[in-house]
């Protein structure tokens, strides 16, 4: 069974002085990585979290995002939160 995108990305590219990383890449990741995301600890996972839950036209996806936010202890969540509250 094919799992639903948490994230799609096209095109991406990422230069250094020196050499050219990610040359016009696709991204995509699907819904066991929002999983992932949530057990670290590190603040980019949160900020990466909070996109899915604003952004991702999936439900459930955001969904989930949502209910692993509301896990972390992160005081910006609470603005999430309001904000996509107030905004439905």
């Amino acid at each position: 069974m094919e799992q639903r995108l948490a994230v799609e990305m096209r095109r991406i590219t990422k230069r250094y002085p020196r050499v050219v990383a990610n040359d016009r890449v696709d991204l995509d990741v699907r819904e066991a990585a929002i999983f992932a995301l949530s057990q670290r600890r590190e603040d980019r996972s949160t900020r990466h979290l909070i996109k899915i839950a604003r952004t991702n036209p999936h439900p459930q996806l955001r969904k989930n995002a949502l209910f692993w936010l509301a896990q972390k202890d992160d005081p910006e969540i609470l603005d999430v939160f309001e904000e996509i509250l107030l905004d439905d």
